[in-house]
C-alpha cells in the first residue's frame, strides 16, 4: 500500500537525491495502432468516444484535429492515445518533482516522416539508437533507414546514462544539457496547445 500518490509524495521531496531522465516517443501510440490495424477502422463516433474516455477536456479533440487538417480519425486517436499514456505521465512526474530535484526531460522525434511503414516516431522507434543498433538492417522495422550517424545523442543511450550517473546528459550538437527545474522550464515545448489541453489531467 501507498502512503501517498506518487505525484504528491515526488512534490514533497520523494527521490529527489536521485536524478531522472523522462519522456516519451512523439508518435508513441502508432505502434500499436499501425501494427494492428486499428488506425483504419477509427470513424468518427469512435474519435469522440476514445477522447472522452481517456480525459481529454471539453475542446481536446478540437486542438489535435486543428493541428492535423486532413489527417483521418486513426490519425488523431493516436496522438492522443500516445499523449494520454505516455507524455501526460511524463510530464506530470516532471513537473512535480520538487527542487532540488534534477530532472532531464526529452521528446523523441525521429523519424520526422512516416516512411517507415507509416510507425513514424512510434513506440521503441528509439531503440536503435539507445543501443547503437541503428546501422543494422534488423533494426529498420520502425525507423527510417539512416545513412549517417543520428545527429543527437539518444535519450537512456551510454554516454546519456554516464551523463546522469556523473552530472549531466550529453547531446552531440551541443555538449551538456540543462536539467529541468521549474525556473528553467519557461520556454516553447513542442505541441504546447496539446498539452495545454490536458491540464488538470494527472
Amino acid at each position: 500500500m501507498l502512503a501517498a500518490h506518487p505525484l504528491d509524495a515526488l512534490r514533497q521531496g520523494a527521490g529527489a537525491s536521485v536524478p531522472l531522465l523522462t519522456g516519451w516517443n512523439r508518435e508513441e501510440a502508432r505502434f500499436f495502432m499501425v501494427a494492428s490495424g486499428a488506425i483504419d477502422a477509427v470513424d468518427d463516433a469512435a474519435l469522440r468516444d476514445a477522447a472522452r474516455g481517456y480525459g481529454l477536456p471539453d475542446g481536446g479533440l478540437e486542438v489535435y484535429r486543428g493541428n492535423r487538417p486532413g489527417a483521418s480519425p486513426g490519425d488523431v486517436l493516436a496522438a492522443i492515445f500516445g499523449e494520454r499514456m505516455f507524455a501526460v505521465p511524463a510530464i506530470r512526474v516532471a513537473e512535480a518533482r520538487a527542487e532540488p530535484a534534477v530532472t532531464w526531460v526529452y521528446r523523441f522525434d525521429h523519424p520526422g516522416d512516416r516512411s517507415n511503414h507509416g510507425f513514424g516516431a512510434a513506440h521503441a522507434a528509439e531503440l536503435p539508437y539507445v543501443f547503437d543498433t541503428w546501422t543494422r538492417t534488423s533494426s529498420s522495422g520502425t525507423r527510417r533507414r539512416a545513412t549517417s550517424p543520428t545527429p543527437c545523442t539518444a535519450p537512456g543511450s551510454a554516454s546519456s546514462a554516464r551523463g546522469i550517473r556523473d552530472g549531466a546528459p550529453t547531446v552531440r550538437t551541443t555538449g551538456g544539457w540543462a536539467s529541468t527545474p521549474t525556473a528553467c522550464a519557461r520556454r516553447p515545448t513542442p505541441a504546447g496547445a496539446e498539452r495545454r489541453a490536458w491540464d488538470g489531467v494527472c
